[in-house]
């Protein structure tokens, strides 16, 4: 029997569930091979110190694997943030450049309306790039809950379908639990099994 699991070490900017090392010593089973879980991360690894961080950021931009719930919320929730404040801050630029194309067209001044457009230009690429990263790190956290509750990847196309689909995909995504152990998209992101 195993000890029970405790928090990690506070400080690496990452949560780390620890099982405390069995023998007693300073390099016990935690330090030498004992199990850890990162939250961020959503995997159990077997080999690792408590004091290394896992990668917080490249599990969004990842296809493969199974994350949690939470996971999926923070996902959820965090994507629809990015969302209000990208629309807010173009909404506010639309807003600058009505108050200022105006007063250029009567000056006629060449070299500002060439920076506008170049300013424009920039805008519309930045939109474009962020509303790419946004939908991208919200699908792939879709992909991989669905992968949790067993399901393949074509399953993200039921949020398609007009609110049966999207009461569906909430419903089995967000509020079920996944499998438990190990299935075919990989190890159990709870690190049971």
């Amino acid at each position: 029997m195993s000890p029970p699991a405790t928090f990690g070490r506070r400080g690496s900017g990452v949560a780390k569930i620890v099982t405390p090392p069995i023998s007693g010593g300073p390099f016990g089973a935690a330090e030498s091979g004992g199990e850890s879980f990162s939250f961020m991360s959503g995997a159990v690894n077997h080999a690792s110190s408590n004091l290394t961080p896992a990668p917080s950021w490249k599990w969004l931009f990842n296809f493969n694997g199974r994350i949690r719930r939470s996971q999926y919320w923070i996902v959820k929730i965090c994507t629809v943030i990015g969302y209000l404040t990208l629309a807010w801050s173009l909404n506010m630029y639309v807003i600058f450049n009505q108050s200022v194309i105006p007063t250029m067209r009567v000056t006629r001044n060449v070299p500002l309306l060439v920076l506008l457009l170049v300013a424009n230009l920039a805008v519309i690429v930045g939109v474009i790039a962020a509303v790419v990263a946004i939908v991208w790190i919200r699908v792939s956290a879709q992909i991989r809950r669905w992968h949790d509750r067993g399901r393949p990847w074509p399953w993200i196309f039921i949020g398609l379908i007009p609110l049966l689909g999207w009461l569906w995909q909430e419903i089995e995504c967000g509020l079920l639990e996944g499998a438990r152990g190990p299935n075919r998209f990989g190890p159990s992101p709870k690190g049971l099994g």
